[in-house]
């Protein structure tokens, strides 16, 4: 008993450290999800992991919980060009 209580105090000491975000993230993340998009939608969504990321930083929260993924390539494939298009892929 008091080895698994030693180890999970080791375990809660340990800071969790966010990897690191680079210009070619974006692309990782696409190519880990398998994502076919134009040229683009591919722009767009290369912004929008951006915002995501840095968002979630400033707010310390997890990328998910600031646009999930589903949304995230939602929007990217539809590049709504105006808010009410965004809205309307964000709500449905």
């Amino acid at each position: 008993m008091g080895t698994v209580l030693e180890r999970s105090r080791q375990l809660c000491l340990q800071q969790y450290q966010k990897p690191a975000f680079h210009e070619g993230s974006y692309l990782e993340a696409a190519q880990r999800w398998q994502l076919a998009l134009a040229p683009a939608q591919m722009a767009v969504f290369a912004g929008l992991f951006a915002w995501r990321d840095k968002v979630a930083r400033d707010l310390d929260e997890g990328v998910q919980y600031v646009l999930p993924k589903v949304q995230l390539i939602e929007l990217a494939r539809a590049s709504p060009g105006e808010f009410d298009g965004t809205i309307m892929c964000i709500v449905c």
